[in-house]
């Protein structure tokens, strides 16, 4: 399942994927994404379902406290949107998240 926010008309785009992990050396891909959205002031459009792709023993949630309060975050892939380019702006869409554990070919 995948949760959608304002899903926007996208102009000529590209798509830019980076997934944390072992294949992530020095996390250089998902860092050099996350300074792209950052940057360009990405807005968020999709979160993929944890539930359906990830093996929470391997990819586990994080839990912290904040004032007392216990919070909670589970591993997901969110997609955001920038618009570049002068002339001919293009979107870029900036995919970045973990690598699913299962099923790869309804993640695709």
């Amino acid at each position: 399942m995948i949760e959608l926010e304002g899903v926007p008309e996208l102009i000529d785009p590209v798509m830019v994927a980076a997934f944390e992990g072992w294949n992530d050396a020095g996390d250089a891909a998902s860092t050099a994404v996350a300074h792209l959205d950052k940057e360009w002031k990405g807005e968020v459009f999709a979160a993929l379902d944890a539930e359906d792709y990830y093996d929470f023993q391997v990819n586990r949630p994080t839990v912290w406290l904040d004032g007392g309060v216990r919070k909670i975050t589970w591993p997901t892939t969110r997609l955001s949107v920038v618009r570049v380019g002068g002339e001919k702006p293009r979107d870029l869409v900036l995919v970045r998240g973990i690598e699913p554990s299962m099923r790869w070919r309804s993640f695709c």
